[in-house]
């Protein structure tokens, strides 16, 4: 995946997750940990650019949601 598409994926996985679809959150997230098994709320958290983490909270919560590892 790019970088848009691994984005994409994780805000579809985010958004499912937020809509209580969680069968397609979680192949959302299965899709992108296939093509990169490294990332994590962690990593996700780390690499967006949040001027305060806690506006960055919600979407972390709802990737974990999701069944992204921590």
């Amino acid at each position: 995946l790019t970088p848009k598409e691994a984005m994409n994926s994780m805000e579809i996985a985010a958004v499912y997750a937020l809509l209580n679809r969680q069968e397609d959150a979680e192949a959302a997230v299965k899709k992108l940990l296939e093509i990169n098994p490294n990332f994590s709320v962690k990593r996700v958290s780390k690499a967006l650019p949040y001027k305060n983490q806690s506006d960055l909270m919600p979407f972390a919560d709802a990737l974990r949601k999701a069944g992204l590892p921590e």
